[in-house]
């Protein structure tokens, strides 16, 4: 789910609108965890989406084992 806000009251250099992006999902042991992107919005250097959708690509569920040598 993507979301955006706009509007907001411009009080200090930092203040911008903002864009929230997370993905939930059900791991291995049945709970229910997520990631979340928090940024701005409406301004030059913003993630654009495709880059946020290439990392949640990445997303895995970790099993046991996985990364021991």
């Amino acid at each position: 789910m993507t979301v955006t806000s706009s509007g907001t009251p411009a009080k200090g250099r930092c203040d911008t609108d903002g864009k929230a992006v997370t993905f939930a999902f059900k791991n291995a042991q049945g709970d229910f965890v997520s990631w979340t992107y928090l940024g701005v919005h409406g301004v030059s250097d913003e993630v654009p989406d495709a880059t946020i959708r290439e990392i949640l690509s990445t997303v895995r569920l970790f099993e046991e084992g996985d990364g021991q040598d």
